[in-house]
């Protein structure tokens, strides 16, 4: 038979002398990385170079990659295997 829960929190009065609960800081939604600042950090990189990949833009920026994805999709609306840039085709005919 298992023992009562009065245990735990009898320790843990033993051992700091208050039962309140430890993770009041961890209340409520996770701090988000997509900020406008960052935002605008990463859409200067897309700007200065179109090609780079997002595992490269989240080193640039020290961010997450999940972060630097959250952001190309959400906020510059950007895609992955979707042609982002194209260039026109010259038929050259002799």
């Amino acid at each position: 038979m298992r023992k009562p829960f009065v245990r735990l929190p009898f320790a843990k009065f033993q051992r700091t002398g208050s039962v309140t609960d430890d993770l009041v800081g961890n209340v409520g939604r996770q701090q988000t990385a997509v900020t406008p600042e960052n935002v605008a950090t990463v859409s200067g990189i897309i700007q200065q170079n179109p090609m780079s990949s997002v595992r490269r833009i989240a080193s640039e920026t020290g961010l997450k990659r999940s972060s630097t994805q959250k952001m190309l999709r959400k906020s510059l609306h950007m895609f992955p295997f979707k042609i982002q840039t194209y260039h026109c085709l010259v038929c050259k005919h002799k």
